[in-house]
């Protein structure tokens, strides 16, 4: 769920990859891979993504992911 709120979130404010990373401190690169599922954020990461979007994309989101991922 996460993966797809933060693009959701980063379209829907128009920013781009590129711009979003760099606010959060992060490579686009790991933006993109976080975007996608293919990469965890660390929760350091997390807590500046949560603080970037105002909440938009939460903690909860992560949880919620990573509860899918123990259940698979």
């Amino acid at each position: 769920m996460m993966p797809h709120a933060l693009r959701l979130y980063r379209r829907s404010t128009g920013l781009s990859l590129q711009t979003l990373a760099s606010r959060i401190g992060i490579s686009v690169a790991s933006l993109s891979r976080i975007e996608t599922g293919k990469q965890t954020p660390s929760v350091p990461t997390l807590l500046k993504i949560v603080d970037e979007t105002a909440g938009a994309v939460s903690v909860s989101d992560f949880r919620q992911k990573r509860r899918e991922e123990c259940a698979a």
